[in-house]
């Protein structure tokens, strides 16, 4: 069996059955859907089944794909980044959570300490976000 087999194997018994449905084709995928799980499956480090899921799905979203494209390119060359990273970070974070949460029971908390291990500098900034967003709200 293929690490690209495996890895979606792994996956599709993590996820949640809403990913599940949209990864079978039962449930459309939009996409928000597919950014979302395009970087789960990437940050999880699962590789191999990030290229195949690229491969798979990405033609549906050429359009939104190319209209974010042309969106960077113009804001860089006048010195402007559109993306807003703490706003990325944050959105990312949320989809962390919401992945281990619908992660099998038995497998959440030691999906929680895995994905938290993979990038603790990404883990430490968006700490100090959220930190920074609770002193703001107080």
């Amino acid at each position: 069996m293929k690490s690209e087999d495996l890895q979606k194997m792994a996956y599709l018994y993590l996820c949640g059955e809403k990913d599940r449905e949209l990864l079978w084709g039962k449930r459309e995928m939009k996409y928000y859907d597919f950014r979302r799980l395009l970087f789960l499956i990437n940050h999880i480090k699962f590789w191999d089944y990030g290229a195949s899921f690229w491969n798979r799905f990405s033609g549906k979203f050429l359009k939104n794909i190319k209209a974010l494209e042309t969106v960077y390119d113009e804001e860089s060359e006048r010195g402007v980044f559109y993306q807003d990273i703490e706003f990325s970070l944050l959105e990312e974070d949320n989809w962390i959570e919401d992945f281990i949460r619908n992660a099998p029971e038995d497998v959440q908390e030691w999906l929680k300490v895995y994905v938290r291990n993979l990038d603790p500098e990404r883990e430490e900034l968006v700490d100090m976000l959220k930190c920074g967003m609770e002193l703001e709200n107080a």
